[in-house]
C-alpha cells in the first residue's frame, strides 16, 4: 500500500499578443495539491488534483482565474508498461460567462 501527497507552487510569466496589450507580461501563480493511492495487491493507482490559477500582474483578486479538478487511474501492465486514464474539469470564473471544459486523457507509458 502506498498513499502520496504533495503540493507545487509555480510562477509562469507569459507575453501577450500584441493585438490584445502591446509588450504585457502577464504572471500568473498556479497551485497544485495531488493525492495518490497505489491499491493494495493490485497494479491499480488512484489519484486526484486540484489546481488553482492566480494572476497576480492585474489587480488581485480573491477568487481564481481558473481551478482546474483531475481524477484518474493507472494501471500497471509491468515493472516498464502502464496504461493511465484521467478525466480534467476545468472550470474559468474571470469571464463574464463562465467557461466549463471537460478533458479526457488516456496514455500509454513506458519508463526506461
Amino acid at each position: 500500500m502506498a498513499f502520496s501527497f504533495y503540493e507545487r507552487a509555480r510562477v509562469q510569466v507569459d507575453e501577450l499578443p500584441p493585438f490584445l496589450e502591446d509588450g504585457y507580461l502577464e504572471t500568473v501563480m498556479r497551485f497544485k495539491t495531488n493525492v495518490s493511492y497505489n491499491i493494495r495487491r493490485t497494479p491499480l493507482s488512484a489519484r486526484g488534483s486540484i489546481e488553482f490559477f492566480q494572476a497576480v500582474s492585474r489587480t488581485i483578486d480573491p477568487v481564481p482565474e481558473k481551478i482546474r479538478y483531475k481524477l484518474g487511474m493507472e494501471y500497471k501492465i509491468n515493472r516498464s508498461l502502464s496504461v493511465e486514464l484521467d478525466h480534467l474539469f476545468q472550470q474559468t470564473s474571470y469571464r463574464k460567462k463562465p467557461k466549463n471544459n471537460y478533458i479526457w486523457v488516456v496514455k500509454l507509458c513506458y519508463n526506461l
